[in-house]
């Protein structure tokens, strides 16, 4: 399965291709998921919503598209890397982790 949900007939932002989150909620679109370790997703959080630690068997490459964010680690005395929007930060394969927005928020999340 290569790439999908990508428009083929004009040029979109990657934020349009995904609808804000509806209130507790948090949205995903993928836009490939070859496998596991290989995998592209556009997601949209709501104000007050976060994802609990979790660790990827590839190196995961997260884009703040809107909104402010930290990237949050179970591994003690790990301090929070903060994200703004058109920031990038990397975390490697089966780092513990956790997305804990600061509002509303878009992300393209990469895996590889």
């Amino acid at each position: 399965m290569g790439l999908r949900n990508l428009p083929t007939d004009v040029a979109r932002t990657l934020t349009s291709l995904i609808d804000d989150a509806e209130p507790d909620r948090i949205s995903s679109c993928s836009l490939t998921r070859l496998s596991d370790a290989c995998q592209i997703t556009l997601l949209s959080f709501a104000a007050g919503e976060s994802v609990s630690d979790e660790e990827y068997p590839a190196d995961t490459m997260y884009y703040l598209l809107e909104g402010c964010a930290s990237i949050t680690f179970a591994q003690e005395g790990r301090a929070p890397v903060p994200l703004a929007a058109g920031e990038v930060f990397l975390v490697p394969a089966g780092v513990r982790h956790a997305v804990e927005p600061a509002g509303a928020i878009k992300l393209l999340q990469l895996s590889l």
